[in-house]
């Protein structure tokens, strides 16, 4: 499933980017694209991405992907989240 793959891939950069994190390696382990009931995607972050999400302060995260082979493309959307609600998101991960 090559266009899955390109659109699961360009949605976790789109993630990578609400963490504001230029310079730093993308931690391309601990931001998962998975599939929900009905094919939607969902993202959960672990590790490193969680911290860098928390310090960025992002709450929950939305993926919308397309793919139009050879093409993909994704965009990811965040609500900003209080300090509280960051620090419950990273120990829930």
């Amino acid at each position: 499933d090559i266009p899955g793959i390109a659109g699961r891939l360009a949605a976790k950069e789109a993630v990578f980017k609400l963490f504001h994190a230029a310079g730093q390696p993308m931690p391309w382990l601990g931001i998962e694209i998975l599939k929900e009931n009905g094919g939607r995607p969902v993202v959960r972050l672990s590790g490193r991405a969680a911290r860098l999400a928390r310090d960025a302060r992002v709450g929950h995260i939305e993926v919308s992907i397309a793919h139009d082979d050879p093409f993909a493309v994704a965009v990811a959307f965040c609500d900003t989240a209080t300090e509280k609600e960051a620090h419950q998101q990273l120990e829930s991960a």
